[in-house]
């Protein structure tokens, strides 16, 4: 039986966590059109619980985040374009909207 793994906080480091968690644990097989993205066998499952209680509560908050290099290094290498296959519609700068961040890593989450 798969392992069920819970993150608590989906602000950017627990989304992040989760991305890193799903894509250890998925293919990426290359089709004509989009990426298809395949759970391996015995993947574990991964639930993201937030304290925020609607879809409303993210993108409304005025947060800049400003970041290291090394920190939009790694941001732009491993999130962007993701498995090397996508194409990265955004490059990280050295300061970033919240907003943006926890948008891209959940869609990035979703799409596991």
């Amino acid at each position: 039986r798969p392992a069920r793994i819970a993150v608590l906080g989906a602000g950017p480091v627990g989304l992040w966590t989760a991305v890193l968690i799903a894509r250890e644990h998925a293919t990426l097989t290359a089709t004509s059109g989009p990426p298809r993205i395949s759970l391996l066998p015995g993947a574990p499952t991964v639930d993201v619980f937030e304290r925020r209680e609607s879809e409303s509560g993210y993108g409304t908050r005025r947060i800049v985040l400003a970041m290291s290099s090394g920190t939009q290094d790694l941001l732009n290498r491993s999130l962007l374009p993701g498995h090397g296959q996508e194409v990265a519609r955004h490059t990280f700068s050295p300061t970033c909207s919240i907003n943006l961040l926890e948008g891209l890593l959940r869609d990035s989450f979703e799409r596991l």
